[in-house]
């Protein structure tokens, strides 16, 4: 009987394992919610108020990743829509500058459900006030622990509009106040609008906010930013050509207020009557590492050096088959295989005559295994 009983367990887990992912609804802070969900993670997105991502759920860790989200209506005219005051947690895509309704809702939804995944279509018109409408596109894959997040603004009016989008997120991992970590342009060294010089290795920045009221831009480098707490990242990619040339990460920490935010600055566009423009961003889980250095692919990794011994620490954001990695520097190669590894699961080797040059000299890339 206990025989049977354990293979009733086993594979009952595995029934479990092979569900697809799912959408469903619920009310969160007295407003309708959509909560997107497989193995991996839950993702609950508010259509009433932009559309904001207000939950990030890491299943394998039992860990919520985002601060409390929470809304407030208050009455201003009966002949005028209620006032919405929302705590500024959570992700959402805004208009960058000008004349915004912050919390205007994005309330026609549509979801598409299939064996590999699930997605949701949040659309609202006349964002700002004016006629361009928005739609977030959230599509969640089985056996992943990353949200692809399509923004499409659309211009019905008759005159061109000038736009620029961000987009942002609060993250808590694990109930810690996270290191965030950004990477600069070669040589920068204006990481703030009041041109701090404040120190940084090798374009490599990891803030701990431990000073206070802080106010920065940073030049890209590269397409991601994370903010890690324990050894939970939660992190923002887009395409390259997407950001802004000077500025796209933009970080404040209120001391008293506890608020922490990271941001992804666009590249401002104009569309001009009858046009749309859409952009794709990514945002994604990783677990089992200190710091996020670098992503390649769907992995992530941190190194740390001793002497001209490195050690190395990977963690994948998808079900991954073993894949080749190449870490280089300068003329220096050295190769290894990362075996195949599903989200929250990570792998770690050192090696041995690496040469003694800046962290940011230091390149992995990875590619299939050849059979």
């Amino acid at each position: 009987m206990r025989k049977l009983f354990t293979v009733l367990c086993l594979f009952a887990a595995a029934v479990l394992a092979a569900a697809p992912p799912s959408v469903s609804e619920t009310i969160l802070s007295g407003q309708r919610a959509l909560v997107l969900g497989n193995e991996y993670m839950k993702a609950t997105f508010v259509p009433g108020t932009m559309g904001a991502l207000a939950g990030l759920y890491w299943i394998p860790g039992r860990a919520e990743l985002f601060n409390p989200y929470g809304c407030t209506r208050t009455t201003v005219n009966e002949l005028l829509p209620d006032r919405q005051t929302v705590t500024f947690w959570g992700n959402r895509t805004l208009f960058w500058n000008g004349t915004v309704l912050f919390y205007q809702p994005l309330n026609d939804v549509r979801t598409k459900t299939g064996d590999s995944s699930v997605s949701v279509a949040m659309t609202g018109r006349f964002i700002g006030g004016f006629p361009v409408s928005m739609t977030r596109r959230v599509t969640l894959e089985k056996d992943s622990a990353l949200l692809n997040i399509e923004v499409t603004v659309s211009n019905f009016g008759k005159a061109p509009q000038e736009i620029r989008l961000w987009e942002h997120l609060v993250p808590s991992p694990e109930g810690t106040v996270p290191d965030v970590s950004m990477i600069a342009g070669p040589g920068v060294r204006r990481l703030g609008r009041y041109q701090d010089t404040e120190k940084h290795e090798a374009g490599f920045l990891l803030d701990t906010f431990k000073d206070g009221n802080l106010n920065r831009f940073i030049v890209p480098g590269s397409d991601w930013i994370a903010a890690t707490g324990g050894k939970t990242t939660v992190f923002l990619r887009t395409k390259a050509e997407n950001l802004a040339e000077d500025g796209f990460f933009y970080t404040q920490k209120d001391a008293a207020a506890g608020l922490h935010t990271v941001e992804m600055l666009l590249r401002r566009f104009t569309i001009k009557p009858g046009e749309s423009r859409s952009f794709e961003l990514e945002l994604g889980v990783l677990k089992g590492l200190a710091v996020l250095r670098r992503l390649s692919g769907s992995h992530g990794f941190d190194f740390s050096r001793s002497g001209n011994e490195l050690a190395w620490r990977a963690s994948s954001v998808r079900v991954t088959s073993a894949v080749k990695c190449t870490v280089s520097a300068g003329d220096w190669r050295h190769g290894f295989v990362i075996p195949a590894l599903a989200p929250g699961q990570c792998v770690s080797g050192k090696i041995s005559g690496a040469p003694a040059l800046a962290d940011d000299a230091f390149t992995f890339t990875v590619r299939p295994v050849s059979r």
